[in-house]
C-alpha cells in the first residue's frame, strides 16, 4: 500500500502538471482508505483531499472522486462539495458514496442537473424520501432509472408521481408494472390509464361504437383488477376496495364478477364499503345461514336485489371447492360457478364466464 511522504505533499502542492496532480489523488485517495495509515498519516491524507476537491483543473477532481467515491471515512463536506461539481466530478460520488445523507441527495435531485439525479436514482439503494423526490422532480431518465432499480424503495405517493407524470409514457407505465412492489392502488390507476387508451384505439382505428369500446374497456379493466386481487394481501385487498369506492369506480358489475370468479375477500370488502358496515359485520351477515343476512347488506348498500341469489350461489360453491381441499382451485371454481348459474338461470346459453358475467349484470341492473 502506498504511504504519504512529505514528498508526496510538495510535489503534489508545487507541481503545476495536472497529470502529476490527477496521479497523486489517486494514490493520496488510495492512502487514505488504508486501514494501515497513523493518525497523523490520515489527519494529513484528509488535508490534501480537502485541497484537491477544490483543484481548479476538472481531470483531477474527477480522479479524486472515482478514488474516494466508495470511502465510508471521506469527511462529509469532500463529498458534498463533489457531489454539488461538475456532472463528470459528481457522477461518482452521488451514484456510491455512502456518507451523503438523504437530505444531501434530495436536494441535489431537486435541483440539480439530469445527469445528477440520473446518478442518484441508479444507486445501490435508493431511500424512500429520496425515491420520492426523483419521482417527483426527476427528468424522464431518471425517472427511469428509478423505476428499473430494485434496491429503489418507492412508497405509494412515489408510484402517484410517477403515474402523474408519465402516464402517457408506455415505455413507463411497463416498467411500473414489472416492479415487484407495486401497490394494487397504483396497478388499478394503470389499468385505468390503458383501458383509456384501449379504448381510443378500438374507436378510432377499428370504428367500433363508443359505447361497446367502452363496454369492453370496463370488462378488461375489471378482469385485470380482480386478477391483481387475488394474489394480494388481505390489506392491500381491502386498500383496493376503499381506494376505489372513493372514487366512485366500485360498481355492481365488479362485484358480480368478483363473486362468480371466486374472489371473496374482494366480495366482501366491496359489500361492506357499499353498505357502509365494518368489514367484519358485513362478514358476518354473508356468512349467515339464514336468508336475510346476504339481503340485508344488499339492501343497505343500495344494490339491486336481483344479484343476492348470485351472491348466495357464489358463497355456497366457495364453501363446497373449501371443503373439498381445492380453494386455490380459481378454474375449479369458475366451472363450477358456471354450472350452479346455468341450473339456476335456465335461459342464459353459453358456458364463457366473461357472457355469463355479461348477462348477469344486465340482468341485475
Amino acid at each position: 500500500m502506498s504511504r504519504l511522504s512529505a514528498v508526496d505533499v510538495a510535489r503534489l502542492l508545487d507541481d503545476p502538471s495536472d497529470d502529476v496532480r490527477a496521479t497523486m489523488a489517486t494514490k493520496v485517495a488510495s492512502a487514505a482508505t488504508s486501514s494501515e495509515l497513523t493518525d497523523k498519516e490520515r489527519a494529513l491524507a484528509v488535508n490534501i483531499l480537502e485541497r484537491l476537491a477544490v483543484d481548479v483543473a476538472d481531470r483531477v477532481r474527477v480522479a479524486l472522486s472515482e478514488a474516494v467515491n466508495e470511502f465510508p471515512d471521506l469527511p462529509h463536506d469532500v463529498a458534498l462539495k463533489l457531489a454539488e461539481d461538475i456532472d463528470a466530478v459528481s457522477a461518482p460520488i452521488l451514484k456510491d458514496s455512502p456518507v451523503l445523507t438523504d437530505g444531501d441527495l434530495v436536494n441535489i435531485v431537486r435541483g440539480g442537473s439530469p445527469a445528477k439525479q440520473t446518478a442518484v436514482a441508479g444507486r445501490a439503494e435508493v431511500a424512500p424520501t429520496v425515491a420520492s423526490a426523483v419521482a417527483e422532480f426527476g427528468v424522464r431518465e431518471a425517472v427511469s432509472t428509478l423505476i428499473e432499480n430494485p434496491g429503489a424503495q418507492l412508497d405509494e405517493g412515489a408510484f402517484d408521481h410517477v403515474v402523474d407524470r408519465f402516464a402517457s409514457d408506455e415505455d413507463m407505465c411497463q416498467g411500473l408494472v414489472e416492479r415487484s412492489d407495486l401497490p394494487l392502488t397504483i396497478a388499478d390507476r394503470l389499468v385505468e390509464v390503458v383501458s383509456s387508451r384501449l379504448r381510443e384505439t378500438l374507436v378510432q382505428r377499428h370504428q367500433l361504437p363508443a359505447d361497446l369500446a367502452e363496454e369492453l374497456s370496463a370488462s378488461a379493466r375489471e378482469r385485470t383488477i380482480l386478477g391483481l386481487s387475488a394474489w394480494a394481501s388481505d390489506e392491500e385487498v381491502l386498500r383496493l376496495v376503499n381506494d376505489l369506492h372513493s372514487h366512485g369506480a366500485l360498481n355492481q358489475s365488479m362485484l358480480i364478477r368478483a363473486a362468480c370468479l371466486g374472489e371473496m375477500r374482494f366480495v366482501e370488502n366491496a359489500l361492506a364499503a357499499f353498505s357502509g358496515l365494518s368489514a367484519r359485520n358485513a362478514r358476518q351477515l354473508i356468512n349467515d345461514r339464514g336468508p336475510l343476512g346476504v339481503q340485508a347488506i344488499v339492501e343497505r348498500g343500495g344494490l339491486s336485489a336481483k344479484i343476492v341469489p348470485i351472491l348466495k350461489t357464489a358463497k355456497e360453491v366457495y364453501e363446497d371447492v373449501e371443503l373439498n381441499g381445492s380453494t386455490g382451485d380459481r378454474l375449479h371454481f369458475r366451472q363450477t360457478m358456471v354450472e350452479r348459474i346455468l341450473t339456476q338461470y335456465s335461459d342464459i346459453e353459453g358456458d364463457d364466464v366473461d357472457y355469463l358475467i355479461a348477462q348477469l349484470t344486465q340482468r341485475a341492473a
